[in-house]
């Protein structure tokens, strides 16, 4: 690899390869302008100059929405190219990864550099360098080793691993009609309620269900889809082919294939070089096997309390005020009885009839929203809270 020297190729030039091997540098044109303009009116800059120049350019523009604060990043990534090399080929050999070249490794630490840089402490410019290598190692070893847990694990454990979110996540980036979506989240439930293996080391490894858990897979979900009127009855063999599809989305959704860096766009000799990067965004393997965090949950709450308000908004009056005096002034049965002049059995009754409109509009947003079939333990479980959420509501 050609080492740089001129000023301008530092900060506007990308290493490309060809098979595993790094031939030249593309000169990204509008980086070009840029630093040629940049040198003019400052011709005495040295590397250490502009390296500092944009790193303080980049922290005046941290709002990830303002277009200026891409230039910056992009100039940076420019000058960070051969620390990425070197930092790279040091760490493959050492990972014995089989699965990724050279080039690919590059692309995926390369595309760390806007992380790299938030992290940074900019106020120490001249070490850039020696923390971008040290980082650009760490994230292709995560990258690595993350991967290897994802290779050694069959479909089935895969599918066992992943968890409720991320398989929504996964159907939704790739852009499912409602149909497949629901068919394949269902299938998913069916398969972990009906086989669950204790979580060891073998998990990754796990062999197809048995035809007797086929059995019970496929009588799960006939059960559950009942609930979905859009959906008919399947086959084990339909739900085998719909959760193996499944599987392979998820295992391409965690790893996609990374494309070549900086590929030119379009015919134009002056058209600009773009990174297509892989992104580092990816939710490390142990991440798979937790369900929602605690941030998600309490987003979803706050979204059944607002399901909840809109329910209580579209009551009649009589049902509001009847929700009002038993809630929010905590008056008894008998006392509102007395204060509205009705048997106490009637105030029961009108209370547990309102209480299951506002079960039945949660259900319903849960199903829409969360497809989560309205299963008794679920009833029972949201029947539980929602006297909190009613005293929530009522008390704020």
């Amino acid at each position: 690899m050609r080492q740089r020297k001129d000023l301008i190729e530092i900060f506007s030039a990308f290493l490309q390869f060809e098979g595993d091997r790094p031939t030249l540098w593309a000169i990204d044109p509008r980086l070009n302008r840029s630093m040629t303009k940049s040198i003019a009116i400052e011709p005495r800059g040295s590397e250490d100059f502009w390296a500092t120049y944009w790193l303080r350019q980049y922290t005046q523009h941290l709002d990830a929405t303002n277009p200026a604060r891409r230039q910056p990043i992009d100039h940076l990534s420019a000058y960070l190219q051969e620390t990425c090399f070197w930092s790279v080929s040091r760490v493959m050999p050492r990972m014995g990864s089989t699965q990724m070249q050279l080039s690919d490794g590059f692309q995926v630490a390369i595309a760390d550099v806007p992380k790299l840089l938030a992290a940074f402490d900019a106020s120490k410019p001249s070490g850039l360098k020696t923390y971008a290598n040290t980082v650009f190692g760490n994230t292709l070893r995560d990258y690595l080793r993350q991967r290897r847990e994802v290779d050694f694990c069959s479909e089935w454990g895969l599918l066992q691993k992943i968890s409720r979110k991320r398989l929504l996540d996964v159907l939704a980036a790739n852009n499912f009609d409602r149909l497949t979506r629901d068919r394949y989240y269902l299938a998913w439930q069916a398969l972990t309620t009906n086989y669950s293996p204790d979580k060891s080391p073998k998990l990754r490894t796990l062999a197809a269900p048995t035809p007797e858990i086929w059995q019970a897979i496929e009588q799960s979900y006939n059960r559950s889809r009942r609930d979905f009127p859009h959906l008919t009855a399947a086959t084990a063999k339909d739900i085998e082919k719909w959760l193996l599809d499944a599987a392979k989305k998820v295992r391409s959704y965690l790893y996609p294939t990374v494309n070549s860096l900086n590929v030119k766009k379009g015919e134009d000799n002056d058209a600009e070089w773009e990174s297509d990067l892989v992104g580092n965004d990816l939710e490390p393997m142990a991440h798979l096997e937790e369900q929602e965090t605690r941030a998600e949950r309490q987003t979803q709450q706050q979204q059944m309390v607002e399901v909840l308000q809109t329910a209580i908004d579209r009551l009649d009056a009589p049902s509001r005020q009847l929700l009002n005096l038993y809630y929010r002034d905590r008056a008894t049965q008998q006392q509102i009885a007395q204060q509205l002049d009705m048997p106490q059995y009637t105030v029961s009754r009108k209370l547990s009839k309102t209480r299951e409109t506002l079960l039945k509009a949660i259900l319903v947003w849960g199903q829409a929203t969360l497809h989560i079939s309205p299963t008794s333990d679920v009833i029972n479980s949201i029947s539980a809270l929602l006297e909190e959420w009613l005293e929530s509501v009522f008390n704020r």
